[in-house]
């Protein structure tokens, strides 16, 4: 394939990963805690004939929206947002995991626990377990818990250095490379959720310009494709 073609195929294919991104996103629109990703271009220069220079694109990386969604309330006292830069600490079978999906419940060991079953860890790095006769539960902005009975335990917040280094897990959770710090910024809001800051009518716009550009992008490699095939007519016959 000419250099044309080999083109508009790498702006093919990084559109096509553009557009698993975009979609996953829309598809968490109401996860809870949710932040909308976006990928990175830059060029990427080749050696052609005659000392020429091809410019190519390619994938740099992806970016992480890390800007709160909106706070929504509830009646349920275990549901917790976060404000500001911080995350949850959880307890899964592959290790510590961070969130900030708070949408918290108790299992049968009265644990808080997300949806998934993952203990919540405390600032002893220990599951938060609330007694049998504790029934209101009080969570201040710093994270403490307490109960008619008295104080329960602490929910610890984390912060990282650099935030992209998170890998996104499944289940809204994130794996650090690297060991997080206390947020001592951050505060716990009890009765509250954070909604995804996914702004719908923008991904779609996105998605919907992008399949325009695809569609470009389509008829270069066609017509390159077909030049190629009407000039090995053209030689043929005259040979």
């Amino acid at each position: 394939m000419e250099t044309p073609g080999l083109i508009g195929l790498s702006r093919q294919m990084l559109m096509k990963r553009q557009l698993s991104v975009i979609a996953n996103n829309i598809a968490n629109v109401s996860t809870v805690g949710f932040k909308s990703e976006n990928l990175l271009f830059a060029e990427h220069l080749t050696k052609a004939g005659k000392g020429e220079k091809v410019s190519f694109v390619r994938s740099a990386g992806s970016i992480r929206d890390r800007s709160m969604g909106k706070l929504f309330d509830t009646t349920n006292p275990l549901d917790l947002a976060i404000q500001g830069r911080g995350y949850f600490a959880v307890e899964t079978p592959f290790g510590t995991r961070y969130t900030r999906n708070g949408h918290f419940q108790l299992n049968e060991l009265r644990q808080i626990t997300t949806s998934d079953g993952n203990a919540i860890l405390s600032d002893n790095e220990r599951p938060i377990t609330l007694r049998p006769g504790d029934k209101e539960i009080t969570i201040s902005r710093s994270g403490e818990i307490s109960s008619e009975s008295g104080r329960i335990g602490k929910i610890q917040l984390h912060r990282f250095a650099n935030e992209d280094a998170l890998v996104r897990m499944a289940n809204g959770l994130y794996l650090s490379p690297i060991p997080p710090e206390p947020a001592k910024t951050a505060e716990v809001l009890q009765g509250k959720l954070e909604q995804s800051n996914v702004e719908p009518i923008s991904e779609v716009t996105k998605m919907i310009n992008l399949a325009r550009a695809y569609e470009s992008a389509s008829r270069l490699v066609q017509g390159e494709h077909d030049r190629q095939r009407r000039a090995i007519q053209v030689l043929t016959k005259t040979n």
